[in-house]
């Protein structure tokens, strides 16, 4: 399910919950792919799932690339509008731009 669906079920304190635990957890996957030296380029809440326990799973990395790796073949923006960082759309990608996307879709 998407995040919405993850985040609609049970009672309010449950959902507060849920929702404090996905923000964890997205966070930590975000840490380990940086930490494999990649960032994901386009994070929004259309790219994050959950799977079958309620954890997220980041999806869509088709704009992934390594860290330091400089710009796209095309360059120039790219990302999902709305949830890119500012340093995205003039083609800087990295790390603090997957962690401003975070932040926007969180």
């Amino acid at each position: 399910p998407d995040l919405t669906a993850c985040l609609a079920q049970g009672a309010p304190e449950e959902r507060l919950r849920r929702f404090s635990q996905l923000c964890e957890d997205t966070a930590d996957a975000l840490a380990y792919l940086h930490n494999q030296g990649l960032v994901h380029g386009d994070l929004s809440p259309a790219n994050i799932r959950c799977d079958h326990e309620g954890r997220p799973v980041l999806i869509d990395l088709g704009l992934s690339q390594a860290i330091g790796q400089g710009p796209r073949v095309g360059g120039g923006a790219s990302g999902t509008l709305g949830f890119v960082a500012p340093e995205a759309l003039l083609g800087e990608h990295g790390p603090a731009a997957d962690l401003f996307s975070l932040g926007a879709t969180l």
